[in-house]
């Protein structure tokens, strides 16, 4: 069995789980999202740093293509003109040029024109210059040491064509590897990401880290892009490192995590409030005290507890009028039985003794041989026999009417209106009304409820009412309800009394009212609350009200298949 505070907190956890495995969900395609993008992001700076050095290769290779093509005229320039020219290059450009035939420098523009000049160095890798002169096409090689600058260099070639042939003459434009690394490392690049830019040999042109390792394959989560260079043998890596990207992950996945933490600890802390006012709600129900109310109330448990008291309340004065009526039904048991006696000795005995007596009497006259006054005690005895027997009839009726055992309750009721009628004088009618205008057929513990609250009405009408007439309806109704309904003209009910005071009666559940009343049910109040009583016993009511046009009307209303019988 739960508390109350556990089934809430349950049930919230309950109703969280969704939204924290939607959470989870949603974490899960942010992060994938954040890694497409910073994927994405990776792919587009390589691309922009490859674009750039295959312009830069390209704008030289285009630029030294004009510069042979002066060469190639018949009315060439001068060695020294176009030495010139060269050094022109040289300063838009800022790289040197070299123009060379056969694997001999002829000019170099790091030293004045008349130089002697050494020979072309031996390439390890691709040779520009014999791509360039085998395919008269503009070629960029790898990797050469300039035996005059003393640095790497990357050569751009240019052959030197005559009509429909190469001869043997060829441009260089050599780029040096830190003018070129410099310009590249000013290109960023995500944080944790690294370039190379590689030869045909795998020898490292240009890496925006020297001391960075270049990983085949990347660690968890690590990215590599190696894109191919056109115009040059050289291909451009980019990649980054496990740890930078999982450190990002990371700090996302704890962001999103502290949120869900956060809204988790939320909702804890709301069912621990929450539980906690409805445990201290209900717990004011059972002792509804001004110091067990809890600070904050709830409308619904407010109402309930108001309710309680009030039902409370009314328990506790039916309780009491209940003592009281047992106490009554007690004394009235013993004013019944002292009764009973009463009419026993002062009735029945006498009449039985007188006719002991008349017994007596008739044997000595029959033994004196007295005819006349042996007739005349023999009719004695038999008028003494007939109210002995009219007296046990009576006494009987009185504590259980014969007429409702045999005639049923229709019958008893008119009798019992007829004796009301003969005893005191006062005008007593009697109806009876059957819903389908047949018998009316009532269960015997119904009947002798019914029977009853008749008897106790008609006694406080005897007693209290001063009343001219007194009505009697029986009346059974098509929804299955028998209604009894005792009207009298009589004095009617008293105002009614202020709350709390002494007397003062309070509606019962059932709708009946148990103010003293000088009517059909004045006086102590006790002979209502007996009828009230009754009418529960069999799932019924009864109601107290004013009559039209004066005195008092007592209505008692109850299902027909009501009472144990049923």
């Amino acid at each position: 069995m739960w508390t109350l505070q556990t089934y809430l907190r349950r049930l919230i956890w309950v109703c969280m789980a969704p939204l924290l495995v939607l959470g989870l969900v949603a974490l899960g395609f942010d992060l994938r999202s954040e890694q497409a993008q910073r994927d994405q992001d990776l792919q587009q700076r390589a691309q922009l740093i490859r674009q750039y050095v295959e312009l830069r290769l390209r704008t030289e290779a285009r630029a030294l293509t004009v510069l042979a093509s002066s060469l190639e005229q018949p009315n060439a320039a001068s060695p020294a003109g176009f030495y010139r020219q060269i050094q022109a290059f040289r300063a838009n450009f800022g790289d040197h040029v070299i123009l060379a035939r056969e694997g001999q420098m002829l000019m170099n523009t790091r030293v004045p024109l008349g130089t002697a000049l050494p020979a072309m160095p031996e390439v390890k890798g691709r040779s520009a210059v014999d791509v360039a002169l085998a395919t008269c096409q503009p070629a960029v090689g790898d990797l050469v040491d300039g035996p005059v600058s003393k640095s790497l260099l990357l050569p751009v070639v240019v052959p030197v064509l005559t009509p429909g042939q190469a001869t043997g003459l060829v441009l260089l434009a050599t780029i040096e590897v830190d003018s070129l690394l410099q310009r590249l490392q000013q290109m960023t690049l995500p944080v944790g990401a690294h370039f190379w830019l590689l030869d045909s040999t795998g020898r490292t042109i240009a890496a925006s880290d020297p001391t960075a390792p270049l990983m085949v394959p990347v660690d968890m989560l690590g990215r590599r892009i190696e894109l191919p260079l056109e115009l040059a043998r050289w291909s451009l890596v980019v990649q980054t490192d496990g740890l930078a990207a999982r450190s990002t992950l990371l700090r996302s996945m704890a962001l999103w995590l502290i949120a869900l933490a956060a809204g988790a600890a939320a909702a804890y802390w709301a069912a621990q409030r929450a539980g906690r006012s409805l445990g201290d709600g209900f717990k004011s129900l059972a002792t509804p005290s001004a110091a067990s109310l809890p600070q904050q109330d709830i409308m619904e448990i407010a109402h309930t507890r108001e309710r309680l008291l009030q039902l409370n309340h009314l328990r506790d004065q039916q309780q009491a009028e209940l003592r009281q009526l047992l106490t009554q039904i007690g004394h009235t048991q013993e004013l019944e039985r002292k009764r009973i006696a009463l009419d026993i000795h002062d009735d029945l005995q006498q009449t039985l003794a007188s006719l002991k007596l008349s017994a007596t009497a008739l044997g000595k006259a029959d033994q004196n041989g007295q005819q006349a006054l042996r007739r005349e005690l023999a009719q004695a005895i038999a008028d003494q026999a007939t109210q002995a027997v009219q007296s046990t009839r009576r006494i009987i009726d009185d504590l259980r009417p014969q007429v409702l055992d045999d005639l049923g309750l229709e019958a008893a009721l008119e009798s019992l209106m007829e004796r009301f009628e003969r005893e005191t004088g006062v005008e007593a009618t009697f109806e009876a009304v059957s819903a389908d205008g047949g018998e009316l057929s009532v269960a015997p513990a119904l009947a002798i409820t019914l029977y009853r609250v008749a008897q106790e009405a008609l006694n406080n009408v005897r007693k209290h009412a001063h009343a001219q007439t007194v009505a009697l309806q029986l009346r059974q109704f098509t929804d299955g309800h028998v209604e009894l309904r005792v009207v009298d003209d009589g004095q009617g009910l008293p105002p009614p009394r202020a709350p709390g005071s002494p007397g003062a009666g309070t509606d019962g559940v059932d709708g009946a009212s148990t103010a003293p009343a000088r009517g059909a049910a004045a006086g102590s109040g006790l002979g209502l609350a007996g009828m009230r009583e009754r009418m529960r016993a069999v799932g019924g009511t009864l109601e107290l009200r004013q009559a039209e046009g004066g005195g008092t009307e007592v209505v008692a209303r109850t299902p027909m298949g009501s009472g144990p019988a049923a």
